[in-house]
């Protein structure tokens, strides 16, 4: 009995053109009686998902027990530095006025400011059929035949704003959704546009808010779209209120792990953790994967011997249908013995803000913040560590390459893991200080990746689960050394606790806590490499 009104409110709200013998006021009326009933909307974040996978959107609305992942720390800090960038983007409108919240409050709020002709409103909440709009900036539009006051439909542009540094189609299906609903209203979208990180921007001096963002025109790509994203709004307004659990499989079963809905386990029952879906780069031969799946294979040891798969991904099928571990020591021995001693094993981690920090960088460029080195000898049994952390908010190029200068020498190999990395950053080092070029050039051209090994395939184990990463390599080469007793265990999270050492109003005790945590992660990363290179060498030896 209690689905009832809110099923009846839907049968309303779902009628196109019920709304359009309502006045403004009225309709606004209209909508808090829809929300006290009960009514489920679809904003926009419910429509591209619904793009994206269809039931994961529908559990998300239904049951988000089974659709909701909790957020690392990393990606909260990423959801912090996007609302930094449309804060930003708002003081290029300074007469803007912001509508707080997305009830009913917020939805009259929105009507009074155009009824009043304010000029631009940030967040302004549209609520149409079963459809709900926070629109990031609304633009109002002077037309020579709409004089103040009149009750001729007001003309608008309508901004999206992205903490990209390019457009990209899911931008330009948002703006399409957010365009059909405003219109809706009764009022007018001009031009549409994209609000994003001008890629070519460095910083110098005060931030320029004129130079940092550039407002791309996308209104001919967004109308071109307007169409078809109108019939997918009514798929996904009969899709998403149903009461009805969709059944089968989730649209994710044909896209490779990477790219999975937080549902995907549920909605598939019968695909294992360790599926074909893991098969390496299978994301990028979604045909290969989709033969698979059609044919019912899930798991790794039913994927047939004569299945069309690429090296990589048949020997790792072989290596874990067959318990075999696949190992060439004459190549391992070869890339070994070419090595020229002391070795130097590397590792930086950088931070990436989309609003530069500091001079000379550009939007998402990397600060190098820390880096571990391990100095082994040729011959010794053990090693030397040195590192650095700067701890202060300010640019630690200067002294990260000064540091780096004084420890690295000028001769032996520096052996990393994923040179593309490493070498990129020190690239972008020395062309923002050019006095250090020179070092990063002669160290770039020293490099040997490690993680080569592997990616060749000279070395393939199973429990490498196809893929090339130090957190799968390790365990195998090295079972001793683990990082799960750490506080501070990837990347990610070590960019966003350096962000919040040098950021955030903390204590001494909780900085020094997080420069700790840093300082053993990273140190662990270099020793594990030093440490897999000594495991290949008693192979090879033996």
């Amino acid at each position: 009995m209690k689905r009832a009104p809110r099923a009846l409110a839907r049968s309303y709200a779902s009628k196109k053109g019920l709304f359009i013998i309502f006045d403004l006021r009225v309709r606004w009326r209209f909508v808090s009686i829809l929300s006290m009933m009960g009514v489920m909307y679809i904003s926009k974040t419910d429509f591209i998902n619904y793009l994206y996978c269809r039931k994961n959107a529908w559990l998300k609305k239904h049951k988000p027990e089974v659709a909701t992942e909790k957020l690392s720390e990393f990606e909260e800090g990423t959801i912090e530095m996007g609302n930094e960038v449309e804060a930003y983007a708002r003081e290029m409108f300074p007469a803007g006025i912001l509508v707080k919240g997305r009830d009913l409050a917020g939805q009259t709020f929105t009507k009074d400011l155009i009824r009043l002709e304010k000029t631009v409103i940030f967040q302004p909440v549209f609520v149409e059929d079963v459809f709900l709009v926070a629109a990031d900036i609304l633009e109002r539009v002077d037309v020579a035949d709409s004089a103040p006051g009149s009750d001729l439909p007001k003309h608008f542009n309508l901004y999206e704003v992205k903490a990209t540094s390019e457009v990209n189609e899911s931008h330009l299906d948002d703006l399409a959704f957010q365009r059909s609903v405003i219109e809706l209203s009764g009022l007018i979208i001009d031009k549409t546009f994209v609000v994003h990180l001008n890629r070519h921007y460095i910083k110098k001096g005060e931030l320029s808010l004129r130079d940092k963002f550039v407002a791309a025109d996308v209104t001919e790509e967004v109308c071109a779209r307007m169409s078809g994203i109108k019939e997918k709004m009514e798929e996904a307004k009969k899709y998403l209120l149903s009461e009805e659990e969709p059944l089968g499989a989730c649209d994710c079963i044909h896209e490779g792990r990477s790219n999975h809905c937080e549902s995907f386990s549920y909605s598939n029952p019968l695909v294992p953790e360790y599926a074909v879906h893991d098969l390496a780069y299978i994301g990028r031969s979604k045909k290969k994967l989709k033969e698979l799946i059609n044919l019912g294979i899930y798991k790794m040891e039913e994927v047939p011997d004569d299945f069309d798969l690429d090296l990589k991904q048949m020997n790792q099928v072989i290596a874990h249908k067959y318990d075999k571990v696949l190992i060439d020591r004459t190549l391992i021995k070869k890339e070994l013995d070419d090595l020229i001693y002391p070795l130097y094993f590397l590792d930086y981690e950088t931070f990436a803000p989309p609003i530069p920090m500091y001079d000379g960088y550009k939007p998402f460029q990397r600060v190098p913040f820390q880096f571990s080195l391990h100095v082994l000898e040729r011959g010794a049994s053990e090693s030397k560590h040195f590192g650095f952390l700067h701890k202060e908010n300010s640019d630690p190029g200067p002294e990260f390459c000064e540091t780096l200068k004084s420890l690295i020498g000028t001769e032996g190999n520096v052996v990393v893991w994923n040179k593309s990395f490493e070498c990129s950053v020190n690239r972008e080092l020395g062309d923002r200080l050019p006095e250090f070029k020179g070092l990063m050039e002669q160290v770039n051209g020293r490099v040997f990746d490690l993680m080569e090994v592997f990616k060749k395939q000279y070395y393939v184990h199973k429990d490498f689960k196809g893929s090339f990463s130090i957190k799968y390599v390790l365990p195998v080469l090295v079972p001793d050394f683990s990082y799960a007793s750490l506080n501070i265990k990837e990347g990610g999270m070590a960019s966003e606790k350096w962000r919040q050492m040098v950021l955030e109003d903390l204590t001494r005790e909780e900085k020094r806590q997080i420069a700790d945590d840093l300082t053993e992660y990273c140190k662990l990363d270099t020793y594990a490499m030093q440490k897999i290179f000594e495991a290949l060498l008693k192979l090879c030896n033996n």
